[in-house]
């Protein structure tokens, strides 16, 4: 039996007008999470770790590495006695310290930041690196105690 060449005209007329298949897949999220999450952390990991060594570990409980930009390393806190605590480490040699010790982006300033609760609620007070990273200072079983003792969360 011969295929009818009108049918198989409309065929391909059919193939070539119609509309491509719509792409249901999540690649277009790739680009975006390499802008907001993978180059933040690549930038903040290693500063994070001398964040930790370097301030006391109250004040790492109650500040939050916000990002780097232009030279300015922001730090984010969760009161105005935290911010004042920071700005007088940051004061008494902790800035210089800091700029000298890190080995990554080259960073000239260090900008604390008062942000409520209500903003910083969703930060991970630890603030770990995702499972897998092979640092033995960031394991969680080998961190201090965090909060204040004696009281229920």
């Amino acid at each position: 039996m011969n295929p009818d060449p009108a049918q198989e005209h409309l065929e391909r007329l059919q193939k070539s007008r119609s509309l491509p298949n719509r792409d249901l897949s999540l690649g277009f999220l790739s680009e975006q999470f390499k802008r907001e999450v993978a180059k933040p952390y690549q930038q903040l990991g290693d500063l994070a770790v001398l964040w930790r060594e370097l301030v006391p570990p109250a004040l790492v409980e109650r500040s939050r590495l916000a990002g780097l930009s232009r030279g300015v390393l922001h730090v984010e806190v969760d009161n105005p006695a935290a911010h004042f605590e920071i700005d007088r480490l940051l004061r008494g040699g902790l800035q210089k310290r800091l700029i000298q010790s890190h080995k990554g982006p080259a960073f000239r300033k260090v900008s604390v930041k008062v942000v409520g609760r209500s903003e910083a609620g969703a930060v991970d007070t630890k603030r770990l690196p995702p499972a897998g990273d092979s640092n033995p200072k960031l394991d969680p079983s080998k961190q201090p105690a965090r909060g204040r003792q004696g009281q229920d969360g």
